[in-house]
């Protein structure tokens, strides 16, 4: 059996789209933005758009329709200690329907072809919304900060348009992308010492799993770089 130093791991890349929504000016606090942003995605998912109905898109000249079903919404804390900043993330549900000439073979070797009806679902679409607020009351500017959480085993594209339909058409928000370039170029004008922390945890396939497998109870391993 090969050693651990000789198991060559795989290099995945996962992308991470940065969207920043439009400034509003005024008194704002992390507590009334994060409150509004929950309260317009519970409405959604209970009624759908003040006008009626879910969100759907149909893609140009194309019969499939994607409709964004729900948007589930989780708080978390971001950082540590006097650092720490209360974020929102958001986990979308969609399905596409309207789909011709597809099928699916199960095992067996039986084959299931979709109809109009059918609905091909998607939950595992993952936004992280950050509320950044400069400055000091009564003259703050705030906007969200939008963290799209890519996934090795999803089309980018896909992520990145369930993303955009839920920006732009439930929250009804103005927002643009914001590149590495732009990121950089701000963070060098505004910041003079910035420390960077990664951090990966994963299952060790070490040999102790081997040796001792009726004492191991869990056995992960940290990666960290600074």
């Amino acid at each position: 059996m090969a050693s651990k130093k000789d198991r060559k791991q795989k290099e995945l890349k996962v992308k991470v789209p940065v969207y920043a929504t439009q400034i509003i000016e005024g008194v704002v606090t992390n507590d009334n933005m994060l409150s509004t942003l929950k309260r317009m995605l519970d409405n959604y998912n209970e009624h759908g758009l003040v006008d009626g109905g879910f969100v759907a898109f149909n893609r140009s000249n194309k019969t499939q329709l994607k409709v964004i079903q729900k948007v589930e919404h989780t708080d978390h804390i971001l950082g540590e200690n006097a650092n720490s900043k209360p974020v929102v993330l958001l986990k979308t549900t969609t399905y596409n329907t309207n789909i011709h000439d597809a099928s699916t073979v199960d095992a067996d070797g039986t084959i299931r072809v979709f109809s109009n009806a059918t609905k091909l679902v998607s939950e595992h679409n993952y936004m992280l919304f950050y509320p950044n607020i400069v400055g000091y009351v009564p003259n703050q500017k705030a906007n969200w900060l939008i963290f799209v959480c890519g996934n090795s085993n999803k089309n980018d594209a896909e992520i990145i348009e369930t993303a955009k339909l839920v920006i732009g058409k439930v929250l009804n928000l103005s927002f643009m992308h914001i590149t590495p370039e732009e990121i950089m170029r701000k963070i060098q004008t505004s910041i003079t010492d910035l420390t960077v922390r990664f951090i990966g945890i994963e299952k060790d396939l070490s040999d102790s799993e081997e040796k001792f497998p009726t004492f191991i109870v869990m056995n992960k391993l940290r990666r960290e770089k600074t």
